[in-house]
């Protein structure tokens, strides 16, 4: 049998959510469950930052930034929801974050929108991860001047694998490459490119992407399971309407890191 992390105190704080969950009934507004929680914790002894805050910092740069409902005794990390529906992936990516960042093994979901309690422990430890660039992709480009793009832009990765892990949503990955990258002197920016269909134009739209060089397009999703075909069905569409000529996919999951080179003919 799996023993289960923090169990007195995890138990204690399901006691409290179903207090306040029966005192105050569902069909609130998310904060005032959070204001009661939050006194019935101090009742209880509980200790915890409410409506915690944290920055990722690289480079001297702001990568992203971090709001936990509750992070308690620097143990748990506690977001409270009041939902008409099932806890999402959204819901789950959001508390591994949260996790990666503080460090915490243990994460807790708990809604209070049903006519009872339901509540889901997350445990996630973000994996160590150390890849070289050579072993990142099967293929790379031929020119020259897109050779020293791929190797710089492979030699980013494996730095902030090495520096981050894994274990972040994707918005926050997006920025810390961004960010490496132009420490790197590379020019990046948001694909945004004009949209035809046969002559006529549907204006411009932001692709999934972000441009390096004027070179490759780089998509980079997170805390998937796996590179899926979509995926790289979405880079081939950023590659035509950009005009490029390959790019890549990276996908830093949640035990492991994957990636793609991606070239249209």
């Amino acid at each position: 049998m799996t023993e289960i992390l923090y169990k007195e105190l995890s138990y204690s704080i399901i006691g409290v959510a179903m207090e306040v969950h029966r005192k105050l009934g569902p069909g609130l507004k998310e904060f005032k469950y959070h204001q009661a929680m939050l006194e019935k914790f101090r009742a209880a002894g509980i200790h915890g930052r409410s409506k915690a805050k944290g920055k990722l910092i690289h480079n001297g740069q702001f990568a992203d930034g971090f709001e936990a409902d509750f992070l308690i005794e620097d143990s748990i990390v506690l977001e409270r929801k009041h939902l008409d529906g099932s806890f999402s992936a959204e819901h789950f990516l959001q508390i591994i974050s949260y996790q990666k960042h503080w460090n915490c093994l243990l994460g807790m979901l708990i809604d209070f929108g049903k006519e009872s309690l339901v509540f889901e422990r997350v445990v996630y430890t973000s994996p160590n991860v150390s890849i070289e660039p050579q072993q990142l992709f099967h293929q790379q480009p031929e020119l020259p001047e897109d050779l020293d793009v791929f190797n710089c832009i492979c030699g980013s990765l494996c730095q902030l694998l090495r520096v981050h892990g894994l274990g972040y949503r994707d918005t926050t990955y997006k920025s810390l490459v961004r960010i490496d990258l132009r420490c790197h002197k590379l020019m990046v920016h948001s694909g945004t490119a004009t949209i035809r269909i046969d002559q006529t134009s549907l204006g411009d739209a932001d692709l999934p992407c972000f441009v390096v060089n004027d070179r490759s397009a780089v998509r980079v999703v997170a805390l998937q399971n796996e590179l899926r075909a979509a995926d790289r069905a979405i880079v081939q569409t950023c590659l035509k309407h950009l005009g490029l000529r390959w790019g890549l996919l990276v996908n830093f999951g949640k035990n492991e890191f994957q990636s793609l080179y991606v070239s249209i003919k």
